[in-house]
């Protein structure tokens, strides 16, 4: 064999070499990119499921917690009735036992450990006896009675707060309602002035033993307290739990309890 055919014999296999070569490189790479490819969609898919789970455990908790608040209310609600369903004999009372009942009945709410700051009851003009126990027949004074009652500072003692002036009672829209409805009334949130605190009211109609209307008895229900009483966790250190009022008031917030009783939109929640 010539040297000249030597050379190109050796050329091509140089050339098959270095062609195979860049081959078997692009085949790795090839492999290589399909591989990482696959790790990729295996961790998008993974996030995706992880994502879904995340969002059905959260949705799961928010309905949790849903149904906590409206069974802490209508707990609340159910008591509220009661109440006002054991006033029921008050006005068939001798007239110098009323009052007592009155005050009984009042302190027997709060303390059946419901949380509840206040109750409270506002009659009928007349209905009761005076502070004398003498019945509107005998003193012939025009009054609108009402007793609100609650814990003191210590939380060891009640307080009493008795009027026979409070005509203003009856012409507040709640009072008018029930009393032409003869339906129990939910107050939306407000700040209670006396102990600065948010709650809702919830009312009921008293009858007396003949069927009339005779006022109106109820229970404050603290926001405070159904902050403290909930909520179930998510587990999640970013996550945290509200629940709103129909007109976006906060309800409850598990991040900041100073937000209760504001607008969503004032405390940062403009998207909710």
């Amino acid at each position: 064999m010539s040297h000249k055919e030597k050379n190109a014999r050796t050329t091509n296999s140089v050339q098959s070499s270095s062609l195979s070569k860049k081959i078997i490189s692009k085949m790795a790479l090839i492999v290589a990119v399909i591989f990482l490819l696959t790790i990729l969609m295996s961790a998008l898919l993974t996030a995706k499921s992880l994502i879904q789970v995340n969002r059905e455990k959260l949705a799961a908790v928010a309905y949790e917690n849903a149904f906590l608040v409206v069974n802490d209310i209508e707990n609340a609600y159910g008591k509220g009735i009661g109440f006002a369903s054991a006033m029921r004999n008050i006005s068939a009372l001798d007239p110098t036992e009323q009052r007592d009942a009155i005050d009984t009945a009042l302190v027997g709410v709060l303390e059946g450990g419901d949380g509840f700051p206040t109750a409270f009851a506002y009659f009928e003009q007349n209905a009761i006896a005076d502070a004398n126990g003498e019945p509107y027949e005998v003193h012939k004074r025009d009054i609108a009675y009402e007793s609100v009652v609650y814990l003191n500072e210590d939380q060891t003692d009640y307080v009493f707060e008795k009027h026979e002036d409070a005509f203003d009672n009856y012409e507040k829209e709640y009072y008018m309602q029930i009393k032409r409805t003869g339906e129990p009334y939910i107050m939306e949130p407000y700040i209670y002035e006396l102990k600065n605190i948010m709650m809702i009211s919830i009312i009921a109609p008293i009858w007396d033993a003949e069927g009339e209307f005779l006022g109106v008895a109820g229970v404050d229900v603290a926001l405070d307290h159904m902050q403290e009483h909930l909520l179930v966790s998510t587990d999640y250190k970013s996550s945290h739990l509200m629940a709103l009022a129909a007109d976006g008031t906060i309800l409850v917030d598990s991040a900041d309890a100073s937000s209760v009783g504001t607008p969503a939109s004032e405390a940062g929640y403009e998207s909710i």
